[in-house]
């Protein structure tokens, strides 16, 4: 009875050396081939990426034949990586003579675009940053918005890019001038006499 105490007593040392080599190597297996994986899907995407900006690109009147297999080996990885396969007559049509519409971003998903380059405790002291900045560094359009309680002189438009442009020459009249998403900043207006009140 002793010898077979000391026999399971010896089972379970051993048991519990072997889950610790065994478990730990596991363990890394796995991982190793978790990131295997990712690896692999991360240069599947951008294979695909690469195939559909040539599918993307005009096709040119007069196209050679270089040009012709570019296009059905982009047509055939993007058959092997998208889980859906093509038709052959798309297949075709792709290579001889459509190209997949490119999806733009919209530049601007919010906006106008306001370029505050002062606050001010009233209206007066608002139009003279406004009169000065004009003559300064050439920037038009200037108006007032009140915003908790504070009069800022600023310049509004519709695309970032011009705010930008605008925000580097008022920067050289003040250079704590900032841009601001005028939708968040100030999303309701109000016309005063010689402002606009934000109500938020």
């Amino acid at each position: 009875m002793l010898n077979i105490c000391m026999d399971i007593q010896k089972l379970e040392s051993i048991s519990k050396i072997i889950a610790a080599i065994l478990i730990p190597l596991a363990v890394a297996y796995m991982g190793n081939q978790i990131s295997a994986s990712n690896k692999k899907q991360e240069s599947q995407t951008k294979l695909v990426e690469v195939a559909t900006g040539i599918l993307e690109k005009d096709i040119p009147k007069n196209q050679t034949a270089d040009q012709r297999e570019l296009r059905r080996w982009a047509v055939a990885v993007v058959n092997t990586y998208s889980g859906i396969q093509m038709y052959k007559e798309v297949e075709n049509a792709l290579v001889e003579s459509i190209t997949l519409p490119v999806q733009r971003k919209t530049e601007n998903p919010t906006g106008p675009w306001g370029v505050v380059f002062g606050s001010d405790k009233t209206v007066g002291e608002a139009l003279w940053e406004i009169r000065s900045a004009e003559k300064k560094v050439e920037v038009r359009g200037g108006q007032i918005f009140l915003r908790s309680g504070v009069y800022r002189s600023m310049v509004v438009y519709d695309e970032r890019a011009e705010a930008e442009d605008a925000l580097g020459k008022l920067k050289q009249y003040r250079s704590s001038s900032y841009v601001v998403d005028m939708s968040k900043w100030c999303p309701n207006t109000a016309q005063q006499a010689n402002y606009l009140e934000c109500r938020i």
